[in-house]
C-alpha cells in the first residue's frame, strides 16, 4: 500500500467516524471539530475529494436505514411478558395434588429485559392446610424470600389448588383477590389449579402477556383478567412430587398470606 493509499484509507476511516458522530447528538461538538481539523491536516488532494463525497453519501444512506426514526404516534413500550415453563406447570400440579388438602408453592425464574420466566417450583412450609384452605408459614416464607434475594432471584409465581374439578373450580375467592392486591409492585403470576389439571393464571401487574414454552399444555383461552390452561396428560412427577395419604382436615376458607400478614382466619 502506497503512502497515498494509506492517507486515503485513513481519511475514509475518519469520515466514517465523523458521520457516526453526526448521527449521535449526545456527542460533544468539540469531538466533531477535532475530527474536522484532522481531515484538514491530511491535505486532501482534489482528485480524492469526489471519492470521499461518494463514500460519505454511502455512509449517510446506510445510517439512515439502520437508525430508528422517531415516531410521535408510536405506542408506548409493552409491559413485561411472562414466559411460563410447561414443565413447571406439570410439576406444580403434581406437587399441589399430592394430598386431599389444599397446598401452595412459590416459583422463581430469571428476568431478561422485559421478560420474566416462571420455571422452578419452590416448596414452602404450611401453617395450615384444610380441604379448601392453605396458609404459608410466615417465618418459612420470609426465609425463602430472603434467600432468593441473596441469590439474586426474583419471586415470579405463587400457585395453589382448589377442591373440585373443571374450569369453574379455579375461580378466585375473595381472599385470593385480596392477596393479589397486596402483591402490587411485584411482577409474578398467580396460579389456581383444579383437581383435574385446569390452571387459571392471573398476572401482577394485570394485563401482562403470558406465553407457555414447552409441550404438554393446551391453552383454553382468555377469561376476563385471567388465562386458562389444561395439562394434556397429568401424570407422575419427575421431581418426586407423588401422591401421599393424609387425613382430611376441617373445612376453612382459602388463605394465602405474605410474610408479616395478620393471622385472622
Amino acid at each position: 500500500m502506497t503512502d497515498t493509499d494509506k492517507r486515503v484509507h485513513a481519511l475514509r476511516q475518519l469520515l466514517e467516524l465523523r458521520m457516526i458522530l453526526t448521527f449521535a447528538p449526545a456527542i460533544q461538538r468539540s469531538w466533531l471539530q477535532e475530527l474536522d481539523q484532522l481531515i484538514i491536516q491530511q491535505r486532501v488532494e482534489s482528485k480524492v475529494i469526489p471519492q470521499m463525497e461518494q463514500r460519505m453519501e454511502a455512509i449517510r444512506a446506510g445510517l439512515a436505514e439502520t437508525l430508528p426514526v422517531k415516531d410521535n404516534n408510536q405506542k408506548p413500550e409493552e409491559s413485561n411478558r411472562f414466559f411460563v415453563s410447561s414443565f413447571l406447570l406439570s410439576e406444580s400440579f403434581a406437587y399441589l395434588n399430592r394430598q386431599p388438602e389444599e397446598s401452595l408453592h412459590l416459583a422463581t425464574g430469571v428476568t431478561v429485559g422485559r421478560t420474566c420466566t416462571v420455571e422452578n417450583v419452590i416448596p414452602v412450609e404450611l401453617a395450615k392446610a384444610t380441604i379448601v384452605a392453605a396458609e404459608a408459614d410466615a417465618e418459612a416464607l420470609s426465609r425463602i424470600l430472603a434467600a432468593l434475594d441473596r441469590m439474586g432471584h426474583a419471586l415470579t409465581g405463587v400457585f395453589h389448588v382448589h377442591p373440585g374439578e373443571g374450569v369453574a373450580t379455579t375461580m378466585p375467592s375473595g381472599t385470593d383477590r385480596d392477596y393479589m392486591k397486596r402483591l402490587a409492585g411485584r411482577s409474578l403470576v398467580f396460579g389456581i389449579w383444579s383437581r383435574d389439571g385446569f390452571c387459571r393464571l392471573f398476572t401482577v401487574p394485570a394485563e401482562t402477556k403470558v406465553q407457555i414454552y414447552g409441550d404438554g399444555v393446551t391453552e383454553i383461552g382468555r377469561d376476563h383478567d385471567s388465562f386458562i390452561y389444561k395439562l394434556d396428560a397429568p401424570g407422575k412427577s419427575l421431581l418426586g412430587f407423588n401422591p401421599r395419604s393424609t387425613e382430611k382436615l376441617v373445612v376453612a376458607r382459602t388463605v394465602v398470606r405474605p410474610s408479616g400478614a395478620d393471622r385472622r382466619v
